[in-house]
């Protein structure tokens, strides 16, 4: 009886630490829906890029210095930059140790080993599954709104402008996530990073899409001609 106490506990908090976290996101949408706006207008969202960098260990500065050790903790990290969650690294882990806790308690429940070193290894890797699900489906999106972002890249490269230039027009018209990629990808040329680069660094963030790595290949190789 005191297993199952504690398990409805350790549920119980859970749910009240899923329902801080939306809370906590519903306080911060219009930061959020401003950083986006910032983005989508190409103003100045360098700081913004800044802040999604260091937010991505941590909310606390002394804790994701700490995390940033890790070099396994950083693939984490560039797996969170490939999709549109809010979350951090650290959150994902205490969501992976909170789900193999539980899967410990269900386990000893019912008094089975096996079900214990089961439930372990298998309810921990749902945060990160989270992650790749949710990086493909943005992915998705991307190649769903790449011929938008192409038709307009024609048209400005056709009325006189530079390729490069031709992003800024993508990120101000086109709806989020290529819109903000554009928009990383333009700024980081304001900021001096090479053309090559900060396309490079776009499809870094886009692993999967072979859509976008060969729309860019094409279209620099006309511009390169």
């Amino acid at each position: 009886m005191s297993t199952m106490i504690f398990v409805v506990l350790v549920v119980a908090a859970l749910a009240l630490a899923e329902a801080i976290y939306y809370f906590t996101r519903f306080v911060g949408e219009k930061d959020v829906d401003e950083l986006r706006r910032r983005l989508r207008n190409v103003g100045a969202p360098a700081a913004g890029l800044q802040i999604l960098r260091r937010r991505r260990m941590a909310n606390s500065a002394g804790l994701s210095e700490i995390l940033s050790t890790f070099p396994l903790l950083e693939r984490v990290e560039r797996l969170l930059e490939q999709t549109d969650l809010e979350w951090t690294v650290a959150r994902t882990l205490t969501y992976a140790a909170l789900l193999g806790l539980v899967g410990a308690l269900i386990g000893m429940f019912f008094m089975s080993p096996l079900m214990v070193f089961g439930l372990m290894a298998v309810l921990p890797s749902l945060p990160f599954l989270s992650l790749i699900h949710a990086r493909n489906k943005r992915t998705a999106r991307i190649s769903e709104q790449l011929p938008e972002a192409l038709e307009m890249m024609s048209r400005s490269i056709k009325a006189g402008h530079a390729l490069p230039a031709s992003f800024k027009l993508v990120a101000q018209e086109c709806p989020a996530p290529v819109a903000v990629e554009f928009a990383k990808a333009y700024e980081q040329q304001n900021l001096g990073i090479s053309f090559e680069q900060s396309v490079l660094n776009m499809t870094d963030r886009s692993p999967k899409n072979l859509d976008l790595k060969l729309l860019f290949n094409d279209r620099h190789s006309e511009y390169e001609s």
